[in-house]
């Protein structure tokens, strides 16, 4: 026991808040291409692999299915759970019942907590840090149903009064890089060490007059540095058995005390960023590991084994405010002063500026709120930390607003708003917005966003002039191409998003709904729609939208009119007020003139069915009529058959995925057979409106559980469109609901390792 062999992978899965603060909505996001949004590509890379993880033969069979969040020790940011919780309830679920269940099995949980939405908490203002660590601890526990022993903290940015922080919330350890500390020591004999491996080391809080407090303390699990990086930077993920192999040279043979190593990532390194390495990890943690005599713990069970040996302290890094895991400059790539990601030819120097302006709207943000919500809320900063636990329920919100609301106030919309200022005040702050090259990417663009939301709300409650000296601030954020100039510019367009209506917002969901599944729930609206379709010309659609901010409780009637002058105008009629509005596709800011333009094609090729399927036939009689003439012959009426077949399987397969009746798979069925009748590649490819059906059809198919052989058919026909990703999930499906895999023996040279 003395000389066991340990062994710990920390993923770390994260994604930022994507939607649309004005819309509720993640807009379609090109870069994923041919997915429609980031959220839903690596989540099929990703994070559902890494659920289903699949141990195969050399001949593509699966003969296991391994959830690998089993063996994980691991984090999820709330940010893209409550994504998962919405989009995928299912497989949402599937996850938080592992977690729950390996604490149960062992007693120890694998999962720990992690900052809300992923700030650099060290260069948080004390309020923020309060509610980023507050938020993301209330979070775990309303998930998991119990208090988190570990937290992630983002980039693993820390600092002393981080820890003094997290020692008040009793969390029991943190995850650094083995550089982020020094001064490591013996405990029992005070003597300097040099550590190799991942150990645990304890750090004690200090008076003000640099004493030891042996009362308040913490452990830090510092990750093996080399060995995280080959993971990250080397490829060793491709075979399992090189992965493990790479592992297990860090151990010492022959050693008399307990080893642990740890590798901490980014969880999308296993599928995403590295194809194929869930499969990897499968095998890895199933066989490999034991082949060595290597043990899987969490860390949590580690410290119930080991308890720490080592004390050490900080590095305050280069400007005494803290260290990180990804700049070698402590933290200067959130807050400017170095080149990290300039990818050695762009200017960085946008990032200070960026900084100032951020901190400099957020103390406004923060003063209203404090000035505010002192008149409306029993204890503002404690209902702040409250509210988090709401904004992936919106059935929650009337009982917490009753809960936390001085009995005397009765404008739950004034609330509301306030609270969605406190929360966009946390939003601008996301990480990555500093991250990469240049203040013109998504990621920035995304924080500019909550930044034009909280001058827009600031102005509702008198704060005029908010945006103007914001916009005056940035212009100093020089971008990297002319054309964009600067963050002012950026941030205009940005705020343009502020002209959108309700009657507009209601239109654009409408439409949205009406193509991905007739009811739709998002960040900030709920929409249903009750009667009517947009296939007709003049044709109108009614639907009720619930907005959580405002708690207006709206039902519209919306018609779509095809006008000479521009393709296409909304009427809208407020059936409570009786009033209307009229507007095109132009009213809209660029970004969603856009999608509205894709969403209205995707409608024109639903009215065009039976054009295309008259053509079609027609094309295909011509090959019947003349079976004596080589095909070869009729290659332009064999290119035409394939592009409208491409067409129209495309219609159906949606038709099939908004209602996966008998009917329309019979009609898909049949249509693949006329495909090969005539040599035609029954193939399909994946594109964004096809993959923002698939929360559709995932529900579909865990809430109404179709029968074995039914289940079997629908693979069959995505397997003949060639569509995997859709294909995935009924092999999940027929793996929960009779443990489907190929019943076949096999020896270990059957299985890809």
């Amino acid at each position: 026991m003395s000389n066991k062999k340990y062994f710990s992978l920390h993923a770390h899965f994260y994604q930022p808040p994507r939607e649309n603060p004005w819309t509720g909505e993640i807009p379609i996001q090109d870069s994923s291409f041919p997915y429609d949004n980031w959220n839903n590509r690596i989540f099929m890379e990703c994070y559902l692999p890494n659920l289903y993880g699949r141990i195969k033969n050399y001949k593509n069979e699966t003969l296991e299915i391994v959830n690998n969040y089993e063996y994980l020790n691991f984090n999820f940011g709330p940010t893209l759970l409550n994504w998962l919780e919405r989009e995928y309830p299912f497989y949402y679920s599937k996850l938080v019942d592992t977690v729950i269940k390996v604490k149960q099995r062992k007693g120890f949980s694998n999962a720990i907590a992690q900052g809300y939405n992923h700030t650099i908490i060290p260069l948080d203002d004390f309020s923020n840090k309060i509610l980023q660590i507050s938020c993301g601890i209330s979070d775990f526990e309303r998930r998991f149903g119990f208090k988190p022993e570990g937290f992630w903290l983002p980039e693993t940015a820390v600092n002393m009064d981080t820890l003094r922080i997290l020692i008040d919330k009793g969390i029991k350890y943190v995850i650094l890089a083995p550089y982020q500390i020094r001064n490591i020591k013996d405990i029992s004999t005070g003597k300097p060490v040099l550590k190799r491996d991942s150990a645990p080391c304890i750090i004690y809080d200090v008076s003000p007059e640099g004493k030891k407090i042996k009362e308040r303390s913490i452990i830090i699990f510092p990750y093996d540095g080399e060995l995280s990086k080959k993971v990250a930077f080397d490829d060793i993920t491709k075979n399992s058995s090189t992965f493990v192999q790479t592992i297990s040279s860090f151990y010492k043979e022959n050693y008399n005390k307990p080893q642990l190593f740890i590798i901490a990532s980014d969880g999308e390194t296993y599928g995403h960023h590295h194809k194929f390495a869930d499969l990897t990890l499968s095998y890895t943690f199933k066989y490999e590991l034991a082949k060595r005599d290597i043990e899987v713990v969490s860390l949590s069970e580690y410290l119930s084994i080991c308890p720490p040996q080592f004390e050490c302290e900080l590095d305050p890094g280069p400007d005494m405010d803290g260290t990180s895991w990804s700049c070698a400059h402590g933290l200067r790539r959130w807050k400017g002063g170095c080149n990290c990601g300039d990818e050695g030819k762009y200017d960085t120097t946008w990032r200070a500026p960026l900084r100032s302006a951020m901190q400099w709207l957020s103390v406004v943000a923060n003063d209203i709120y404090k000035e505010e919500g002192s008149k409306i809320f029993l204890d503002p900063e404690k209902t702040a930390i409250k509210h988090c636990d709401t904004l992936s329920d919106m059935n929650k919100i009337d009982d917490f607003l009753s809960l936390n609301m001085k009995p005397e106030i009765f404008d739950k919309s004034k609330a509301m708003k306030l609270l969605e200022l406190k929360k966009y005040s946390m939003f601008i702050f996301t990480s990555c917005g500093w991250f990469f090259n240049d203040i013109s990417r998504i990621e920035t663009r995304q924080i500019l966003k909550y930044a034009a939301r909280i001058a827009q709300i600031a102005e509702e409650f008198g704060f005029r002039g908010i945006g103007r000296i914001f916009a005056s601030i940035l212009e100093m954020a020089k971008s990297n191409f002319k054309d964009i100039l600067n963050g002012k510019k950026i941030y205009e367009q940005e705020s343009l998003m502020s002209c959108i209506t309700p009657e507009m917002s209601a239109v654009y969901l409408a439409i949205r709904a009406y193509l991905f599944g007739g009811k739709r729930k998002n960040s900030r609206y709920l929409i249903e729609l009750s009667q009517g379709n947009f296939l007709f010309k003049n044709s109108h659609i009614s639907c009720k939208v619930i907005d959580k901010e405002t708690f207006l409780n709206t039902e519209y009637t919306i018609e779509i009119i095809e006008d000479k002058e521009e393709n296409f105008k909304f009427s809208v009629i407020n059936k409570g007020s009786g009033k209307s509005k009229t507007f095109g596709i132009s009213a809209y800011p660029q970004e969603l003139q856009k999608e509205l333009i894709n969403l209205q094609l995707c409608i024109l090729k639903m009215k065009n069915i039976s054009s295309f399927e008259n053509l079609f036939f027609s094309y295909r009689r011509i090959l019947e009529k003349n079976p004596g003439v080589m095909f070869y012959n009729f290659e332009n009426v064999l290119s035409e058959l394939k592009l409208l077949y491409t067409q129209i399987a495309k219609i159906k397969l949606k038709q099939f995925l908004l209602e996966p009746s008998i009917k329309n798979l019979n009609e898909i069925k049949e249509l693949i057979h006329y495909a090969e009748d005539v040599k035609i590649n029954a193939k399909i490819e994946l594109s964004p409106d096809i993959a923002g059906l698939m929360p559709v059809f995932c529900n579909w198919i865990f809430s109404n559980k179709p029968e074995i052989k039914t289940a079997k058919e629908i693979e069959e026909i995505l397997s003949k469109f060639g569509l995997y990703e859709l294909r995935f999930h009924i092999e999940n499906y027929l793996y929960e609901v009779s443990n489907y895999v190929s019943q076949k023996e096999y020896i270990d040279s059957d299985i890809i390792a």
